[in-house]
């Protein structure tokens, strides 16, 4: 079986492949992952959750071109959404398979405070830069993550991304989705 993901970075290749070892549909399969960046075709930064979920399918869809002969096509990717009044920042997952079926999985969402909000929204600057210039610490994007740089170290990056892809895995075998 092959998996295509779109991504190089660490915390999220092995969010995929610990999601993977962890569904009893794939226990006695040989599983291959092959990642890539491919062009969304829309802002770097999305900010509601329309924008995330048609990044994820542009992604998917240029991931496809390059790689055509995989099992799923897998997607992952913060992002953030108003909610009456209040924004929070989330993970999200892709997945489509070769049959073109596709669902999303989401992590455990996390309010956004207000002052980076302000920066988000009004000043239009990415999440990990604000995060990186308050923290005082390098590489946020390629390492935990900016939801662990809010949740004082509680919530990894790949434990998030781990969640929300098994939320996106499960509906293509559960029973409830036959």
């Amino acid at each position: 079986m092959l998996i295509a993901i779109w991504s190089l970075r660490k915390p999220k290749l092995e969010a995929v492949e610990q999601a993977f070892q962890n569904c009893p549909y794939f226990w006695w399969t040989i599983i291959k992952y092959e990642s890539r960046k491919t062009s969304s075709d829309v802002s770097d930064m999305p900010l509601n959750i329309e924008e995330i979920m048609l990044w994820a399918k542009n992604r998917v869809k240029n991931l496809q071109k390059e790689i055509n002969n995989a099992d799923f096509y897998i997607w992952l990717e913060w992002g953030t959404s108003k909610i009456w009044d209040k924004y929070f920042l989330f993970g999200t997952t892709y997945i489509e398979d070769n049959n073109w079926k596709w669902h999303y999985g989401f992590s455990p969402m996390m309010e956004i405070p207000d002052h980076i909000q302000h920066e988000l929204y009004t000043n239009k600057r990415d999440l990990w830069i604000v995060i990186e210039e308050m923290s005082d610490r390098n590489n946020v994007k390629s390492n935990n993550g900016t939801l662990w740089e809010l949740s004082d170290d509680m919530i990894k990056r790949a434990e998030s991304f781990q969640i929300s892809t098994q939320a996106a895995l499960a509906p293509f075998f559960n029973k409830y989705w036959k």
